[in-house]
């Protein structure tokens, strides 16, 4: 198998939009996504009032509708937390998240996306809460309700102002990356599969737009990228490696604090290659912030 195999490998990024058009506003939305097709949703654009905000992405812990769920805290599992600086009211301010949460075709899953702390979430008035707002051929967001933060108030109907960044198929093993903001790492990523021959951590420094969406597996490649290609396949280099029980993605890679600089950013993706198949396995892209 070829390197340039990587540059035609199905990475099917796609969105779905409700709209930016808002005339109403509270802390939040909750709404429900239905998968026509088996769909994993990596990241998500808001409609925000201007200034700094933290933002929560919940679903439904039962993979079930929001409905009935709208004043219960246990019945929901927080996905992410994301700190941004918004794009202005009525703009698209993409939460730079990994969420990586898949829905599977013909599933209901509820989501609430919500500030903590004031109401700085635009939305839309709505016709009728459970209807259908936008679609395509793998997904429908149906109209849902606002929220006062976190369980109060309910105001219905109302329509998500959002943009859904997805990738199609069955769920992909899943790379994560950890730190806790001094300079540490603690990479976890899909044990290869059998057959496997070679695989490659590839990073790209460029973290501009939104997570997966880039034409190289998922990634917006930079020098960093293309330099990884020259490193020649060996056990324990992370980079190209060749499988070992011992070494990642079959163990955890872990570096120390103080290994990293801070305010650095990476995209980066697990790619695992079986040579007597000429088969590949990727990755979601898991960023991370120094």
């Amino acid at each position: 198998m070829t390197l340039c195999a990587l540059f035609v490998a199905p990475v099917d990024a796609q969105s779905l939009t409700t709209t930016f058009v808002s005339n109403n506003g509270q802390s939040g939305n909750m709404f429900d996504l239905v998968g026509l097709g088996d769909v994993t949703v990596n990241d998500l654009d808001v409609n925000l009032d201007s200034g700094p905000w933290s933002v929560e992405v919940y679903v439904t812990s039962s993979g079930g509708s929001f409905t009935g769920n709208e004043t219960d805290p246990s019945a929901w599992t927080l996905l992410a937390t994301a700190t941004v600086s918004s794009a202005g009211m009525n703009n698209p301010t993409n939460l730079g998240l990994n969420l990586g949460h898949s829905v599977s075709a013909g599933q209901t899953q509820g989501f609430y996306v919500t500030v903590n702390s004031g109401a700085g979430m635009n939305y839309t008035n709505g016709t009728s809460q459970g209807a259908v707002y936008a679609s395509d051929a793998n997904m429908q967001i149906l109209e849902g309700v606002g929220k006062s933060y976190p369980f109060g108030s309910t105001f219905t109907p109302r329509v998500w102002n959002g943009t859904i960044h997805y990738t199609t198929g069955p769920p992909v093993g899943q790379l994560v990356a950890t730190t806790t903001g001094v300079g540490d790492l603690v990479l976890s990523g899909p044990s290869d599969p059998p057959g496997t021959t070679e695989g490659y951590v590839l990073l790209s420094n460029d973290t501009s737009g939104p997570i997966g969406a880039g034409p190289l597996v998922g990634l917006y490649p930079d020098s960093l990228t293309f330099s990884i290609f020259g490193f020649p396949a060996a056990v324990g280099n992370i980079f190209h490696y060749i499988p070992s029980p011992t070494q990642f993605p079959n163990v955890d890679f872990v570096l120390p604090p103080g290994s990293l600089p801070p305010g650095v950013s990476y995209d980066g993706v697990l790619v695992q290659m079986n040579g007597g198949a000429g088969t590949l396995v990727i990755s979601n892209v898991a960023r991370i912030a120094f």
